[in-house]
């Protein structure tokens, strides 16, 4: 009972935080602060994934322009925001693995550097082991506790066919929603219900989805398929009910290098002619909302984070050199000048 008083009590006095008007597009980007090194953290943390050796041997197929750093140092956090408020993006999508995980303790400092930039932030739950639906309700609470009164925390005024509710609420995206479509339904329906309603996004493509569950939409994160081609029939589907799709861009994806071998799972960036081609599907669904798959998700190589060429590595890693027919500093920018520019596009729409 105490928890139930605290948690409706906290969620009741967050309403008056910043928000954006209801009629923008609004641009979204994946964000990963999950990076450990051996100088601010005492070891290395998936710079080194599947059997890597920083700091020039990196679980990547491209080397950052700020090395191997640690997610949790405050220079690199406020570049970091400093080139995504650059790009024209309005609202990182941040990625969560519990309140036992160091992205939990690196959620604050992401937050007040976001807000130094007049961005936003919005949590995507994910997979951590254990996760069952009674778990990320209260998560849910307890990211409201936690994190809903800063400036930056991201709300946004939508009602929905299940969430009725013309508050402003943050955005939940759920990623991986193994459960059942019941324990989807309990979860969404107790979220709308609960003091700290929230609008429950769920990773599909499939709309139908949306009456199984109750949830208030749908977001796909995919870089491989070319599932751009299906965007305009899924957000048809899903505006009939009266409800949310936000689907992805993505430059690429590469895995060789990061599992040392040959993956089929792979998409080139073609000098940026992927990115684009990827952006005018996209746009041709005259979406409301976009997100960038991603600023730096080094791993599968989707990210838009500068990438440097480095002489002393050989050949050993890929960069954006010639990537719009850029080279040197301008082309490890690239993508950031090119999202900036697609955003701009998109937030013209009619």
């Amino acid at each position: 009972m105490r928890r139930r008083i605290t948690t409706a009590f906290f969620c009741l006095i967050l309403l008056s935080g910043s928000s954006f008007a209801n009629q923008e597009r609004l641009a979204f980007i994946y964000y990963y602060a999950w990076y450990g090194n051996e100088e601010s953290d005492s070891l290395w943390i998936h710079w080194q994934d599947y059997g890597h050796q920083p700091p020039e041997d990196l679980s990547s197929a491209y080397y950052p322009r700020l090395g191997s750093y640690s997610s949790r140092d405050a220079a690199i956090i406020d570049q970091h925001m400093r080139w995504i408020a650059g790009a024209n993006l309005n609202v990182l999508i941040y990625s969560w693995w519990g309140r036992n995980d160091r992205t939990d303790a690196v959620a604050k400092p992401v937050l007040d550097a976001a807000a130094d930039y007049n961005l936003r932030v919005a949590f995507m739950i994910e997979p951590y082991e254990g996760r069952t639906s009674a778990g990320v309700l209260s998560d849910i609470e307890y990211i409201h506790e936690r994190y809903g009164n800063h400036p930056a925390f991201f709300r946004f005024a939508r009602k929905t066919s299940y969430g009725p509710s013309s508050a402003q609420r943050t955005f939940i995206f759920l990623y991986q929603p193994d459960f059942s479509d019941e324990e989807l339904k309990r979860l969404s329906d107790a979220v709308h219900a609960g003091s700290c309603d929230s609008i429950l996004l769920l990773q599909s493509t499939d709309a139908s989805l949306i009456d199984r569950t109750h949830a208030d939409g749908i977001f796909v994160y995919e870089a491989v398929q070319p599932i751009m081609d299906l965007y305009p029939g899924i957000a048809e589907s899903v505006r009939s009910e009266e409800s949310i799709f936000i689907p992805c861009v993505s430059p690429g994806f590469n895995v060789n290098r990061t599992f040392r071998n040959k993956s089929s799972l792979f998409r080139p960036r073609a000098k940026g002619k992927t990115y684009d081609k990827w952006w005018e599907r996209t746009l041709v669904a005259e979406p409301e909302f976009v997100a960038i798959l991603t600023f730096n998700e080094w791993h599968e190589g989707t990210q838009i984070e500068p990438a440097v060429r480095n002489k002393k590595f050989g050949n050993r890693y890929l960069s954006y050199e010639h990537a719009y027919k850029k080279r040197g500093k301008v082309a490890q920018e690239s993508y950031l000048r090119r999202t900036a520019r697609w955003i701009d596009l998109f937030q013209q729409l009619p």
